[in-house]
């Protein structure tokens, strides 16, 4: 058995901590999406992960309602709905593309699922940090 020397691996980890009074939402992304679940939800959230195709991209009319979330002054992270898969950041530029919807606002959850990256929120928001400190 080989053992492992050195520090344990540095962490992401929060700079303070709080108990989560925060609301986040998992809102999935699929072919014919059109936002209706985020308009319904919107105003009853502190802020919003979606779940992506495995690049980023979502439906055009699922784009547009989270785009309409971030501009009220709610986070919205784009996390890949693959398990390990990161948010790219310029591949294609079309209308719901990564890098049409990073220009208007989301943030990219970096490699966090949706679970970890709501998580991050969760955690985050309720000691005190912005969406963009923890993203």
């Amino acid at each position: 058995m080989e053992l492992l020397l050195g520090p344990p691996p540095v962490t992401d980890r929060l700079p303070v901590t709080a108990a989560p009074d925060r609301r986040v939402e998992i809102v999935p992304a699929m072919a014919g999406a059109d936002g209706r679940l985020v308009d319904a939800i919107a105003a009853e959230v502190d802020a919003l992960v979606v779940a992506g195709t495995g690049a980023g991209h979502l439906p055009p009319p699922l784009a547009d309602a989270l785009v309409r979330v971030v501009r009220g002054d709610r986070p919205v992270v784009l996390a890949s709905r693959c398990e390990d898969g990161p948010i790219l950041r310029r591949t294609y530029r079309g209308h719901g593309s990564e890098t049409q919807l990073l220009a208007d606002g989301l943030l990219a959850s970096r490699t966090l699922s949706p679970l970890k990256a709501r998580l991050r929120l969760v955690f985050g928001l309720s000691a005190g940090l912005t969406a963009r400190q923890l993203f």
